[in-house]
């Protein structure tokens, strides 16, 4: 494979794994979306201090941008030391059973937006290592969940004053 178009993919995932469209990637650098894709596609390579712009953009080595180096390891997972035993698990249920039923529900509620994600961030992963020929992770990363929390508030607040739509069209 041809080492330009090898770098406009990883651009490309990169882009994609912040759920990015080419024309925001390149508002945020200050070029236009024609100049971007051509960096996707490898018809073009960016100028340094771009190149410097997008590895702190998206956390990564400018080698990593390059085709030079694997990708980041992914972020520790927060619960990979988290282990109930059968009491801790019943204690859990007890508690959650003894919650009002609305606040059951917003719970569960939260809980499977978590879940949805974390299957996006495992996906965008998994197309991320795929790009670089290597094995995708078994471990998932779900973030904080005061941080899905605060993101999910915010995105349910623009909707209710309207300026943005289910479609994510403003």
């Amino acid at each position: 494979m041809d080492m330009k178009i090898k770098r406009g993919q990883i651009l490309r995932q990169l882009r994609l794994a912040r759920h990015l469209t080419q024309n925001e990637a390149a508002e945020n650098f200050g070029i236009s979306q024609q100049t971007y894709q051509k960096y996707e596609s490898g018809k073009t390579e960016p100028p340094y201090d771009l190149l410097c712009d997008f590895s702190v953009f998206y956390g990564v080595t400018t080698d990593y941008l390059l085709g030079l180096n694997p990708p980041p390891p992914p972020p520790p997972n927060p619960f990979a030391g988290l282990t109930l035993n059968e009491d801790d698990e019943k204690e859990v249920l007890a508690k959650y059973m003894s919650m009002p039923p609305e606040v059951r529900a917003m719970m569960l509620k939260i809980l499977l937006q978590l879940a949805d994600a974390a299957r996006a961030r495992q996906v965008a992963n998994n197309t991320i290592q795929q790009t670089t020929n290597q094995n995708p992770s078994p471990m998932v990363y779900c973030g904080t969940i005061g941080e899905e929390l605060e993101r999910r508030k915010r995105e349910e607040e623009a909707t209710q004053k309207g300026t943005i739509s289910k479609f994510g069209v403003g």
